[in-house]
């Protein structure tokens, strides 16, 4: 497992740390193991798993409802409160560059949810999906956000004997790429390309790739970097190129290059697929997966569209 713990304590703060553990992964209204089997799982006496369950409902991390012979049931828990008790150190997710209002708002909508569940988070960034996939796959990452179709096929192209993975959070349209944000740039009109034209196209992305090739079925494929490819074409490196909008600044309008939407019905289908953002995690990353369990996607994309419209500054 990814997470780790940090420092060391005596017998009652292990039991405490272990049961803290426990509780974030149920939800209210699960029954809570006997003292018992507690005590036999952690290892201490029955006085000392008590005094933990104690310690922790008196802070407020828990709240339990025990019904004398039919056992005690979990009413709340405190993610924050809980963590502290653990003693992990943040959740690390890894998200694509912030180089795209959508992009920047996720973040901010993800950091802003964590911050308020009280569970620490540190947020890295990598290009392309499948990097991100790779991260949580081998444990360098609890999460990763990516566009659902690119979460599918990565899961579904996986080995069998890797880890699985599963998605955690689902986010709705708009939430990866806006409505008719992906367009098509160019440094000429579009009765001006060539007949073959140079398409710029960024093998390490898997929705660029997939856009690509759906949106031009001839020409010659330029392997660019997905940053450079305003420059490619403004540079004649390339005719033409697949672009995300709301990443177009001032240098490309310095730049004067031509843009006009997709126009092949199967790229316009596909980008429909591809505006869904989802959250990944391994399927035995317990804590990571139940922590994002509680985070309320309506929030995440609320702060998203306010970072979008300028309403609020991003926090990535």
């Amino acid at each position: 497992m990814l997470l780790r713990r940090v420092g060391r304590d005596g017998a009652r703060a292990t039991a405490r740390a272990r049961l803290a553990e426990l509780v974030v992964t149920m939800s209210p209204g699960d029954r809570l193991p006997s003292v018992g089997d507690l005590q036999r799982e952690f290892g201490v006496g029955t006085g000392t798993v008590s005094a933990a369950m104690g310690e922790l409902q008196s802070s407020g991390a828990v709240e339990v409802d025990a019904r004398q012979h039919r056992g005690s049931f979990l009413v709340g828990r405190d993610l924050g409160r809980l963590w502290e008790v653990m003693r992990w150190r943040p959740m690390l997710g890894v998200l694509p560059l912030p180089g795209s209002l959508e992009f920047e708002g996720l973040a901010s909508g993800l950091r802003s949810e964590l911050t308020r569940l009280g569970v620490p988070v540190a947020l890295i960034y990598a290009h392309g999906s499948t990097q991100r996939y790779e991260m949580v796959v081998t444990e360098r990452a609890d999460f990763a956000v990516m566009s659902a179709s690119a979460s599918a096929f990565l899961s579904a192209s996986s080995s069998p004997t890797r880890p699985a993975t599963e998605v955690v959070i689902g986010l709705g349209p708009d939430s990866y790429y806006a409505t008719d944000s992906v367009v098509v740039i160019a440094g000429s009109e579009r009765d001006q390309l060539p007949a073959h034209p140079r398409v710029g196209i960024d093998s390490a992305s898997y929705d660029h790739t997939q856009l690509t090739h759906s949106e031009f079925h001839e020409g010659e494929f330029v392997d660019v970097r997905y940053g450079l490819l305003p420059a490619a074409v403004s540079a004649g490196m390339v005719d033409v190129a697949v672009w995300h909008r709301t990443s177009l600044g001032i240098g490309i309008l310095d730049s004067r290059l031509t843009t006009w939407p997709l126009t092949q019905p199967a790229a316009q289908s596909l980008h429909g697929d591809l505006s869904h953002a989802v959250v990944v995690s391994l399927a035995t990353n317990s804590l990571a997966r139940a922590a994002l369990a509680d985070v309320d996607p309506a929030l995440v994309e609320q702060t998203q569209r306010r970072v979008a419209s300028g309403a609020a500054l991003p926090l990535f």
